[in-house]
């Protein structure tokens, strides 16, 4: 029995050696972060009837209270996509006299908080996953350069938990690190549908489930060395 308990006690000694070497290569302890992504944006089940696929750009910020455990990541995330089926108008150009269409956009932007746990892949590639919440708002817009908005902005936000995960990598560079990860938002939404059906009046209020999946590549600068 003491022998099965010093074995354990060796292997688990090697992998914490071996992560520490591993982390070695990665961010150090007690470190900020800047990161910057961009991908796609895609709604999930019925969030589909609502909106269409569109592309995110999120900024944020994130420290490193030791090589695992990353004790925030607050980030920006902003982004366009348009409705399932959005309102047009047709507009008399002021110097052409020719009709061009206008189409309704959405603007998506939102603050996700999360908290993540960092573990080593390989050399020089770490993996991570995290948890965390966001608040995000959706605001229609249908407006023409010349003749300025033609609708009142159709708007709703809420709450939700937010889970992701990914890889980073400092291949290429020790404080520039790229990062491979995917987001996934389960929303609580109130306000205005942002499309326009027959059967459903888009002036009403609605409560809503939003979820999104969102896929992105970006880069990751560590302050300081």
């Amino acid at each position: 029995m003491n022998m099965k308990k010093v074995i354990i006690f060796a292997v688990v000694v090697l992998l914490l050696s071996m992560s520490s070497s591993l982390f070695g290569q990665m961010e150090k302890s007690k470190t900020f972060a800047l990161e910057l992504s961009l991908g796609p944006r895609i709604p999930i089940g019925v969030t589909r009837d609502d909106i269409t696929t569109g592309l995110g750009l999120e900024a944020g910020i994130g420290y490193k209270l030791n090589p695992y455990f990353e004790l925030f990541h607050l980030a920006l995330d902003f982004g366009n996509s348009s409705p399932h089926d959005p309102s047009t108008i047709v507009v008399q150009d002021y110097y052409s006299y020719y009709g061009r269409l206008a189409m309704e956009t959405v603007t998506i932007y939102g603050f996700p908080l999360t908290t993540r746990f960092h573990f080593p892949v390989r050399k020089n590639v770490n993996g991570f996953a995290g948890a965390g919440i966001a608040y995000y708002w959706y605001s229609s817009r249908l407006d023409d350069p010349l003749y300025g908005s033609l609708q009142e902005p159709r708007k709703r936000s809420g709450f939700g938990p937010v889970f992701e995960a990914g890889l980073m990598t400092n291949f290429f560079s020790e404080n520039w690190l790229i990062v491979l990860k995917g987001d996934m938002v389960y929303l609580d939404t109130n306000g205005k549908s942002l499309s326009v059906r027959e059967d459903s009046d888009p002036t009403v209020k609605v409560k809503r489930k939003d979820k999104y999946l969102t896929i992105s590549l970006g880069v990751r600068y560590r302050l300081g060395r």
